[in-house]
């Protein structure tokens, strides 16, 4: 058997293609997400409440302890809101590795199939060739 060139044996390997980030509008789009993302959603318009906004008012000083319920409101909501933030870039993130995974997987699938046309192809040429001698 004459020895090979092992440039020539080697392989190139195939070029990837980079898997887009999850857009937050894709992840609303999913099945069952509306709700799960509600948090993102901007506050309702209150045109009745725009001119309270613009006249500047008198505010009363508040008792420590309406100030303290108040702190811990806010906390609480922006808690909420970061854990629900964190939720998503999780989902979004194993989404992504998912999609990659796919990817590779269908890729990986079609050099297979492809692979197994040829050698097909080139199996029925021989039997041709064979049936023709």
């Amino acid at each position: 058997m004459p020895e090979r060139n092992r440039s020539a044996t080697q392989r190139r390997s195939r070029r990837k293609h980079a898997i887009k980030p999850v857009s937050i509008e894709e992840l609303r789009a999913a099945a069952g997400m509306t709700g799960y993302l509600s948090i993102l959603d901007p506050p309702a318009a209150a045109p009745h409440l725009e001119q309270l906004a613009r006249t500047p008012a008198v505010v009363p000083a508040a008792a420590p302890a309406d100030q303290a319920s108040f702190s811990k409101e806010v906390r609480r909501q922006l808690e909420r809101r970061r854990r629900g933030l964190g939720d998503i870039l999780d989902l979004a993130v194993r989404r992504n590795v998912l999609l990659s995974l796919a990817a590779r997987q269908a890729e990986a699938w079609q050099s297979r199939w492809i692979r197994r046309m040829r050698a097909d192809r080139r199996n029925s040429d021989k039997q041709s060739q064979e049936d023709e001698q």
